[in-house]
């Protein structure tokens, strides 16, 4: 459920239930938007003439009722008049000689602008009250890419599990610099280990107390999570879960707990029931200001309507727009850009070229479905599907497309799925496919269609089928070289035993298929036709491969036998049996038989 926003000035209320772990991102943001707007003085003589602070109504009524506001027009400005208001056009002609002198960032009097580059921010240096230009730069597990009026920062690590070494640390720092009463408390980094050395004290818990002299035992017992051990001088506590995320439920009652500081023009209460902080200023809408209260604020229209009843009304400020960056920076928390019109797109636009060109748009009337006008590039790791941790259905990444399996190597059932490349003139029937299964069947694991008609085919068995039936080889003369006639192929023929069998994987009581065998060939003295097949699985190291082992540790392998070659030494001893049956022909001839 999106957040919802305040009337008058525009806090943040988060829903019920959203912003995990962003809760203080968002105090904060509104703790700064309320400073911001109360900033209040109540003086009756408006004698310290900031140009930062609001007044009161009772100090507005008290100066408006002392001077009458008489309005004064004069476009220097020369009288410089501390009690009287300026007209808007005079302000607006003193403004406009003054911005015309200083109209860029580094031509203001607060600037130190130098060296420029792309993606800097403009940082504020509070010892020399100026402004100045800086670029950002990376910590661990973070890149940061500076472009032309964008800078993007991602995390290289999505790994946000914290380590036993990094609880420890949190827990250690907790125990530096704090107040110790009876009690000294040292973090050990080397062992990871909390000392604790007790003087003579009385001990007191949330409820009771007892005393502790030399001599006496105290027992500190484990709590949920927590175990503790006792060797010599030292006691180690130790967390048995290393997850310190706080709960929702906690993060608001610690935030609610914090609201009971002093309030001055706002009333803030936490409400324990839908985890809001609810904020009221104080407010009253009066024309004639008649209540005079020094604990209210007056409205814009009461402040106006006053003010043009006792003589004029005060000109309105102009805010010009500037040619500066706009830069949004944060140091916790997200940075969330929220387009709650229905079905409205978030857009990015820029210029190209001196063309105002739209890079990005977020389609938000199609589940926030990307468009970009010049593709996408991916620094890393591309992952598709699932809920954006590590249970993703697909991974790009390591020169490994893998889809079906995420970067750690678990599986998702993809059975009968794949990716398929489509003709766009055929109407949806032309097409070529790839796809896994995990059985043995006749399944298409690759499949050409042509107008619907299926044209080649590789089976998961391991069949392949040709609608013409027809396979060849490369045989250009011009490719080959040290040609000569094959010798006899008479006796390998001969000595080839054809065999039938079955695979042991297909579990059948008698044979279904008709081969060799390939040790046969090997001790008939055919190695040559024999290829021995060491089995490997994808893997993401540099040989892009790692040994497939078997129950033993050893590495797995089979034979194959080269059909091919098989099949044209049979052609050879096919042309020498012909040619001894027309010898003999020949013979049976001559005899006159």
């Amino acid at each position: 459920m999106a957040s919802s926003y305040t009337s008058n000035i525009n806090l943040e209320k988060p829903a019920p239930g959203d912003q995990s772990n962003e809760w203080g991102t968002t105090l904060n943001n509104n703790f700064d938007t309320i400073d911001t707007k109360l900033a209040i003085k109540d003086e009756d003589d408006m004698s310290s003439n900031s140009a930062s602070h609001l007044s009161t109504q009772q100090s507005i009524k008290a100066y408006v009722d002392a001077n009458a506001l008489s309005l004064i027009d004069e476009d220097d400005m020369s009288t410089d008049s501390a009690t009287r208001p300026p007209s808007q056009q005079s302000v607006k002609a003193y403004v406009d000689a003054q911005v015309d002198t200083e109209d860029t960032i580094s031509e203001l009097n607060d600037t130190n602008i130098s060296s420029l580059a792309a993606g800097q921010l403009l940082l504020y240096h509070n010892t020399n009250s100026n402004w100045t230009n800086a670029t950002l730069t990376a910590g661990s597990n973070v890149s940061i890419t500076n472009a032309d009026g964008s800078v993007t920062i991602a995390s290289t690590d999505t790994n946000t599990q914290l380590t036993e070494e990094q609880v420890e640390d949190f827990v250690g720092g907790m125990v530096s610099g704090n107040t110790e009463t009876g009690i000294s408390v040292t973090y050990q980094d080397a062992d990871g280990t909390l000392d604790f050395e007790v003087s003579d004290t009385t001990v007191a818990g949330d409820s009771g107390s007892t005393g502790i002299t030399p001599g006496d035992t105290l027992t500190i017992a484990g709590g949920t999570n927590v175990t503790t051990a006792m060797s010599g001088d030292t006691l180690t506590i130790t967390a048995t879960d290393t997850n310190t995320q706080l709960s929702q439920e906690q993060v608001e009652d610690y935030v609610g707990g914090m609201l009971d500081g002093t309030e001055t023009f706002i009333d803030v209460s936490y409400d324990d029931t839908d985890g809001n902080i609810d904020f009221v200023v104080p407010v009253l809408d009066e024309d004639d200001m008649s209540t005079n209260s020094a604990s209210h604020l007056a409205t814009q229209q009461s402040i106006k309507a006053y003010a043009d009843s006792v003589g004029g009304s005060p000109a309105a400020d102009n805010i010009a727009a500037g040619d500066s960056a706009i830069n949004l920076t944060t140091t916790a928390g997200n940075i969330t850009i929220d387009a709650q019109g229905d079905n409205t797109d978030i857009i990015f636009k820029g210029t190209d070229g001196g063309a105002d060109t739209t890079f990005l748009t977020i389609d938000g009337s199609d589940s926030g479905r990307l468009i970009t006008s010049g593709g996408l590039t991916v620094a890393s790791n591309l992952r598709i599907g699932g809920d954006g941790s590590t249970s993703y259905n697909h991974y790009f990444g390591n020169g490994w497309v893998r889809l079906g399996q995420t970067s750690d190597g678990a599986e998702h059932d993809q059975s009968g799925k794949g990716f398929a490349i489509y003709d766009d003139l055929s109407d949806g029937t032309t097409y070529t496919v790839t796809r896994v299964y995990n059985t043995s069947g006749g399944s298409p694991v690759w499949q050409n269609r042509l107008n619907n008609v299926i044209k080649s085919e590789i089976e998961s068995n391991g069949d392949f089928q040709s609608a013409t039936n027809s396979y060849g080889a490369t045989s250009d003369l011009n490719l080959k070289e040290n040609i000569v006639d094959s010798g006899s192929q008479w006796t390998d023929i001969k000595n080839i035993r054809v065999r039938k069998f079955s695979f042991k994987e297909a579990n059948l009581d008698s044979p279904n298929m008709i081969g060799v065998i390939a040790q046969e060939l090997e001790s008939a003295g055919m190695s040559k036709l024999v290829t021995t097949h060491l089995e490997t699985l994808p893997s993401d190291n540099d040989a892009g491969e790692t040994p497939f082992l078997d129950s033993d540790g050893n590495q797995r392998s089979y034979k194959s036998a080269k059909y091919s070659v098989i099949h044209m030494k049979a052609l050879k001893a096919l042309q020498e049996a012909m040619a001894r049956i027309e010898t003999l022909e020949a013979k049976v001839a001559a005899l006159g038989g």
